[in-house]
């Protein structure tokens, strides 16, 4: 027995989440306007540590998760989730962008083996990834070895726990769809994260958010109003644009 939902539930539903987005907004106005929380904080972690550059940086996370999420609802870029191109991402500006994807591009070849091998051994998935950790450490390692002095690649302690995960959940894309599918996955994950890193890195929108800390937090509004999108993506124009011409004809 199928259940379906009814229009008028829909447009109930729609109208809901309008009025609590509305209601979000008008908080956050007043929030900004009279208290001005996040420049509070930001003014309190300069004083503290004589740098509010970690504070900026955190900044950073609600935009870069926003952009994702826009990423995926309007434009339909698909990927690894949420966390796995926002870590990635990270690991691009810390590393730079080129940097990066090769050195993301070096750990999947070395480590993609060892993933497709462990299968063969019918191990815990916990087991499996605590293996995959441990090998991109060691990969890491070896290329820090022969990387440039400005690139400190052994830094980047959580983006390498990331990057495993990646990696396992590459193979198995690989193994429970299919090889064109995973590559599709893993290229749209390193695209979403080379263009929030490209964002995040620009002067412009750093010095903005330096300004003004409580710009972030319309992170939340727009979150839910993306959430709520139903209209075809950006790339389902691009798909469909031959049925659209032929449709648009007399």
């Amino acid at each position: 027995m199928t259940s379906t939902t009814s229009p008028t539930a829909g447009a109930t539903g729609v109208r809901s989440t309008a009025a609590i987005t509305a209601l979000i907004l008008t908080a956050l106005g007043v929030l900004v306007v009279v208290f001005e929380p996040l420049g509070a904080l930001m003014s309190m972690i300069a004083e503290r540590h004589g740098s509010a550059t970690s504070g900026l940086d955190l900044l950073m996370v609600p935009i870069g998760a926003t952009l994702i999420v826009l990423l995926r609802t309007l434009v339909g870029i698909e990927g690894f989730g949420i966390f796995s191109p926002l870590i990635l991402a990270y690991a691009f500006v810390r590393l730079g962008t080129v940097t990066g994807l090769l050195t993301f591009t070096a750990l999947l070849l070395a480590v993609t083996p060892a993933r497709l091998l462990m299968d063969r051994f019918a191990l815990l998935s916990v087991a499996r990834t605590g293996t995959l950790v441990a090998a991109c450490a060691i990969v890491l390692l070896a290329l820090s070895a022969f990387a440039p002095k400005s690139v400190e690649v052994t830094s980047l302690g959580l983006p390498v726990v990331i990057m495993a995960g990646i990696v396992d959940r590459f193979v198995t894309a690989q193994m429970d769809q299919s090889t064109g599918e995973a590559v599709k996955l893993s290229f749209f994950t390193v695209l979403a994260a080379a263009i929030v890193a490209a964002v995040l890195q620009w002067s412009f929108v750093r010095s903005t958010v330096a300004g003004r800390p409580d710009l972030a937090l319309l992170a939340f509004p727009i979150c839910l109003l993306a959430g709520r999108y139903t209209g075809l993506r950006v790339s389902e124009y691009y798909r469909f644009r031959a049925v659209a011409a032929v449709e648009s004809k007399p």
